[in-house]
This record gives structure tokens, C-alpha cells and sequence, in this order.
């Protein structure tokens, strides 16, 4: 079984408070504090950074927030992925393509499975 992440519900409420102040220097190092001893990207990205995008979505949706708000957390989410990744390519053999439906918008989930998959 994979190395778990460290998040409870006070870092991703810490982590949503940080994405709405667009701090992108606290929502980083929170990402990279909540990887423990090595855990996979897919840990932070399941137990992080996609729950605080729902948020974000569902805060959206309820015109808590506008899309100028909703748009600068994707920003602080990609960036924390980038942040959190690997920091070399591997060279593995083989290769995945990830897309968005047609019509879609909001990229950033697919860019977190080829995040996870790279």
C-alpha cells in the first residue's frame, strides 16, 4: 500500500482559506508539508487538491465566489501540482494520453491524472 498524506480537515480548510487570499507561497508549502516521507503525488492530489477544487466549484456554484476567484485557485492548485511533483521526468517506456471532453473548459483535472500518471 502507497504512503499516506497528511491532510486533515484543518489543512484543507487552510489550504481553501490560503487558494481564496491567493497566496501561492502558503498554498505551496502547505501541499509540500502535507506529503509525508515520500508519499505519491496521487496522495496529495486525491487528498488536497481535487477536495479543494470541489470547494472551489461548489462555492462557485453557490455565486459565493466569482469566477475571477475560482480562476486565480485553479491557478494556486496548478501551481501546487507542479510544486509537489516529481522533480525529474522518468523514462519509462509506454505512454498515456490524457484529454477533456469536448466542450470543457477547466483542464486542471487532467492535467493532475497526467501529473499522477507522469
Amino acid at each position: 500500500m502507497g504512503k499516506a498524506v497528511a491532510v486533515d480537515l484543518a489543512t484543507l480548510d487552510t489550504f481553501i482559506n490560503e487558494m481564496a487570499e491567493t497566496d501561492r507561497q502558503v498554498a505551496s508549502a502547505l501541499v509540500a508539508d502535507a506529503v509525508v516521507d515520500g508519499a505519491p503525488l496521487e496522495a496529495a492530489v486525491t487528498a488536497l487538491l481535487a477536495p479543494a477544487l470541489m470547494e472551489v466549484g461548489r462555492r462557485w456554484a453557490a455565486a459565493e465566489i466569482g469566477v475571477s476567484e475560482s480562476q486565480a485557485a485553479a491557478a494556486l492548485v496548478r501551481a501546487a501540482l507542479v510544486h509537489a511533483g516529481p522533480s525529474s521526468i522518468p523514462t519509462r517506456q509506454g505512454s498515456v494520453a490524457v484529454g477533456c471532453p469536448e466542450g470543457e473548459a477547466a483542464e486542471l483535472a487532467a492535467e493532475m491524472v497526467a501529473e499522477v500518471l507522469g
